[in-house]
């Protein structure tokens, strides 16, 4: 009997100290973030807000740009837009790195002419639309939660502006934009969340566009 406690007493000892020195060794080595998997959700509280509609996102071993652009906008398409706004390489983000995240009509507003005002407009009312529309796809398989005149009228903002800039990637990125919200506002793609998707797709490609 004495001999069974003793060996109890042992086991429980070395288990308390494997347990104690192997979370030493993981709490200090992060693990990669994949670009095509979403951070943990904790990871949104990187981004560090600053004022008007800017924030911030300090890179550490292991980010990615998609993994970022999904945290800030919702979409990993919009990776292009952070690399252009911040002008670095993708593939190469220093540790340390301060990269600069503001809201999509911002960077739009600060890079067309006055008479391509209304893809301000049609950028800022897709960005306040888009959680909707996706939660909606997501879990009721049907739009029926999202603001879909808010998401036409973008659509047509988004048309009127493009017509104003000359013609070019710009141009078509925001056109193709325009018609993958009209199908997510008639509900006629399937209900997946892929529709949703072509949008950020479209959008991203045209606001990169805009910033070369």
């Amino acid at each position: 009997m004495v001999r069974w406690t003793g060996i109890v007493a042992i086991v429980v000892v070395a288990s308390a100290c494997s347990s104690r020195s192997g979370g030493a060794r993981t709490d200090d080595r992060p693990a990669p973030v994949d670009a095509a998997v979403a951070p943990a959700p904790a990871d949104a509280a990187r981004i560090d807000a600053a004022p008007a509609g800017l924030a911030s996102w300090t890179v550490v071993r292991g980010d990615r740009l998609g993994a970022i652009a999904r945290q800030a906008y919702g979409s990993a398409h919009y990776a292009a837009v952070i690399a252009a706004v911040n002008h670095v390489a993708p593939e190469r983000l220093a540790v340390g790195a301060v990269l600069a995240l503001p809201a999509l009509d911002h960077v739009v507003q600060g890079a067309i002419e006055p008479r391509a005002a209304a893809l301000v407009a049609g950028v800022a009312g897709w960005s306040s639309a888009r959680a909707a529309a996706w939660a909606s796809r997501q879990d009721e398989r049907d739009l029926a939660g999202a603001p879909l005149a808010s998401i036409r009228q973008a659509a047509d903002d988004l048309r009127q502006g493009a017509a104003a800039l000359p013609r070019g990637a710009a141009a078509t990125g925001f056109r193709r934009a325009a018609a993958a919200m009209d199908v997510v506002a008639a509900g006629a793609a399937p209900a997946n969340g892929y529709d949703v998707d072509t949008v950020d797709r479209r959008l991203a490609e045209g606001i990169a566009a805009l910033l070369r």
